[in-house]
């Protein structure tokens, strides 16, 4: 009974040895193998620039080897499908502010197309603009503003007539501030018009860029090292998006790229600047292994800082507002001078209905205007960011895919 314990226990040991031996000799033939053709993988991989010491360099070994067996085990989805998936997730803009934005008329907070040029062109705007004119944001959050002057004015009408009863008030003055007041109102306006359109001039630029930069790639390198670079690319208009407007963007980093890839680009400070470094990385293998003449490189680089430029002026228009000394003088100019309205209409000796319905018109125009500023000196939050960052991403995919194809075809 003994020897034949001992038997059964020396073939276990036996079958062991021969199964360890054959997967050593099955890793090595996959390591072999994936050495000369998964530099694409390697690149890919986020462990190549974050180990920095030679224990390190063994880690990182083995999860390349892990990723690579990974990827051939369970295939990456299709840029094509990437681009559903996120399209499926970014269908609403919950980053937006939408107290901004009017129902039922043209807003910037979308891109507009024929029928809506048609409809803001139409004769009949101006009825529609009255008729929804209680639904006006700008009405919305100017109200508690004009309000307030009209009980002053209110108040100071039955001050008047109890306690100065042969007041008057000379106008004049009042109409001189008046002038003044529109110059700053003007001024301020024009500023933040000129911001809102250098954002929305840097948008349209990243766009056209990324799309130029897509077809590059997708015609002066590999394939596989586009695909990757399409992966990337696709990314950076959701990433700006979410520097611009403090939303989360994991969840679609993470359905783009492989989980290594996506840890190292959401722990980097400035994802947007992160994407742009991995493709450099991709390019620059290319030209080391001389793939990629120096005519394509030049405009590939290009391409390059022509994005930098993009999201520099979004960060730029982002982090420097207009001066808010000037913002504040002309917040206190028009509060005194919409103060002194009143009083300028009591002495022409209005009746109480009259002088609240004036103050109100008054008060509702200026401060209107003063508020449209404000609103477009932050651009960020009223361009239509959402819509953008998709047609980024379906061009970036576009190109990536006919490119690819007529590359194919022509070999």
């Amino acid at each position: 009974m003994r020897i034949q314990v001992l038997i059964q226990v020396l073939a276990v040991l036996f079958l062991c040895t021969i199964s360890t031996s054959a997967f050593q000799s099955l890793s090595g033939s996959l390591s072999g193998s994936l050495s000369v053709s998964a530099r694409p993988l390697h690149l890919y991989s986020t462990s190549s620039l974050s180990s920095s010491n030679d224990n390190g360099n063994n880690d990182l070994n083995n999860d390349l080897n892990n990723d690579n067996i990974s990827a051939l085990q369970h295939p990456v989805p299709s840029l094509r499908s990437i681009q559903s998936a996120i399209e499926d997730l970014r269908n609403f803009d919950a980053s937006r502010k939408h107290k901004l934005v009017s129902r039922g008329e043209s807003s910037m907070t979308r891109i507009w197309d024929l029928q809506t040029w048609s409809r803001h062109q139409n004769a009949n705007r101006y009825w529609r603009h009255l008729v929804k004119w209680p639904m006006s944001t700008t009405v919305r959050i100017v109200f508690p503003v004009v309000l307030s002057f009209v009980a002053w004015a209110i108040v100071f009408h039955n001050v008047r007539k109890r306690f100065l009863p042969n007041f008057t008030f000379d106008i004049a003055p009042l109409s001189l501030i008046s002038s003044a007041v529109a110059l700053l109102l003007t001024l301020r306006t024009n500023q933040s018009l000129g911001r809102l359109q250098e954002a929305r001039l840097a948008w349209g630029r990243l766009v056209l860029h990324s799309r130029d930069l897509s077809s590059l790639l997708a015609s002066y390198i590999s394939p596989s090292q586009a695909e990757i670079c399409g992966r990337h690319l696709l990314l950076l208009g959701w990433s700006l998006k979410a520097r611009l407007r403090g939303e989360a963007e994991d969840d679609v980093i993470k359905l783009s790229l492989p989980p290594s890839d996506a840890e190292y680009i959401m722990s980097q400070r400035r994802r947007t600047v992160a994407l742009l470094r991995r493709i450099r990385l991709i390019v620059a293998s290319e030209v080391e292994d001389n793939n990629l003449d120096g005519s394509a490189h030049e405009a590939i680089l290009l391409r390059f800082h022509e994005l930098n430029a993009c999201i520099g002026v979004s960060e730029r228009l982002l982090g420097s507002p207009s001066p808010p000394t000037y913002t504040r003088h002309t917040s206190r100019v028009l509060l005194s001078w919409l103060a002194l309205v009143p009083l300028g209409l009591e002495s022409m000796s209005l009746s109480l209905p009259l002088i609240c319905l004036w103050t109100t018109i008054v008060a509702y125009v200026m401060v209107g205007i003063d508020e449209i500023g404000v609103q477009l000196e932050q651009p960020f939050q009223l361009l239509p960011l959402n819509s953008l960052s998709a047609a980024l991403m379906r061009d970036v995919v576009d190109e990536m895919e006919e490119g690819l194809k007529l590359k194919e075809t022509h070999k």
